[in-house]
């Protein structure tokens, strides 16, 4: 048996390749299948931003 992919065969290289082509396929498909439920999202209201803050002294902070 031969543990160098520099001297495996025609054989060899084709196993390896169909093996990782398969396994990138199964890996989207789950990534795919994965999400959640977007209904949830969607029936929310949107969370809108507050009014702005400005500060014009800062003098409770202390530097200590």
């Amino acid at each position: 048996m031969s543990h160098s992919l520099h001297s495996a065969d025609r054989a060899t290289h084709l196993k390896i390749v169909s093996l990782a082509a398969s396994l990138t396929i199964v890996i989207v498909l789950v990534g795919i299948h994965a999400r959640t439920d977007t209904s949830l999202v969607a029936s929310r209201a949107p969370i809108k931003a507050a009014a702005s803050v400005i500060l014009s002294s800062d003098t409770d902070r202390a530097i200590r």
